[in-house]
């Protein structure tokens, strides 16, 4: 485990070494009972004559000369014992009540230490996975402060800003071509930003685009801060998701399809959709809470304003229709 003491203090560890030996460590009966930040030193375990006697202390300490420690525990997990040791020679004489009071310091900032650094690798790990996920949602993410200026956005962010939408970023603030469009987005962030967070936190506009497409559909959600009391001062103001809809871009339902070819209400294309997957009528009663002479009706219809004599027409022309509107 150790083969020298550099300049300094510092020991190179050699841990194959201690793994060798460790069955014959005389603090082994001493770790399961020791607090977390317990300071422990020879002393509480080992006699001067049974550190000349002990094979750990001659196989492992002695041939790089050392002979004393004191030490704390960190932590206990599962049976595994992390330990912060502080070796020294034997003519520095054994640890001074000064050197246990440091000891005991240092193992809890380094405890802290290690918490925080598995908190960032926590949050590290989180972030990566949100990021593979919001890049697969079909809307675009914006992550914004409160003065719409950007922190972060997914990839059909950087698509939307990319086509012919308005949208763009100027110095950092997400800006559309359009002065008073501008004012009305940059609005809805600020409000979303003051808002409590929560289930009905939402702000949500509708934003003209231009060249007569489709407004841009768009709800801006306060993301959580927490120890944040109201009112916010202004550099303490919450982070704004704001997810933007593109319905031109969206993929299209096997519903919303039926409904453009045919005309058919919400209730009709529902209908049209699961006789497609092979419901019959009564079946599609029963699983949809309704009565069987709705669901008859509703099949009236349907054949109604497909032009349709029988049921097995009205599937074939389904089938085929909109089989072809999903390739095109």
């Amino acid at each position: 485990m150790l083969t020298s003491i550099r300049e300094g203090g510092t020991v190179p560890g050699e841990w194959e070494a201690y793994a060798q030996v460790s069955d014959l460590d005389p603090k082994n009966t001493l770790f399961p009972v020791l607090r977390k930040h317990q300071v422990f030193s020879d002393y509480d375990y080992i006699s001067e004559q049974e550190i000349d006697a002990s094979e750990f202390y001659q196989r492992l300490l002695f041939p790089s000369g050392l002979r004393y420690m004191v030490g704390a525990k960190l932590e206990s997990e599962a049976g595994e014992f992390s330990l912060l040791g502080s070796l020294r020679s034997a003519d520095r004489g054994h640890v001074k009540p000064r050197e246990t009071v440091l000891t005991g310091e240092i193992a809890r900032h380094l405890s802290q230490a290690c918490e925080f650094a598995r908190r960032i690798d926590s949050v590290a790990n989180i972030s990566a996975d949100l990021r593979v996920a919001i890049n697969y949602l079909p809307d675009a993410i914006f992550v914004l402060n409160a003065d719409a200026s950007v922190v972060d956005l997914n990839r059909n962010a950087e698509a939307l800003l990319r086509s012919e939408s308005g949208l763009r970023v100027w110095r950092r603030y997400l800006m559309t071509e359009n002065a008073e469009s501008t004012r009305i987005l940059h609005d809805t962030v600020a409000s979303a930003a003051r808002r409590a967070p929560g289930p009905d936190a939402g702000q949500a506009i509708a934003l003209p685009q231009k060249h007569g497409l489709r407004p841009l559909q768009m709800l801006g959600l306060p993301l959580s801060k927490e120890q944040r009391d109201f009112p916010y001062k202004k550099e303490e103001l919450p982070l704004v998701l704001l997810i933007v809809a593109n319905e031109e871009d969206r993929p299209q339902t096997q519903d919303g399809r039926l409904r453009q070819l045919f005309g058919f209400t919400p209730a009709e294309a529902r209908m049209a959709s699961a006789f497609l997957a092979g419901e019959s009528v009564n079946s599609y009663a029963e699983k949809s809470g309704i009565a069987v002479s709705t669901a008859r009706s509703t099949m009236k219809q349907l054949l109604a304003k497909t032009d349709c004599r029988r049921q097995s027409e009205l599937m074939r022309l389904l089938t085929r229709l909109t089989t072809t509107a999903a390739v095109e």
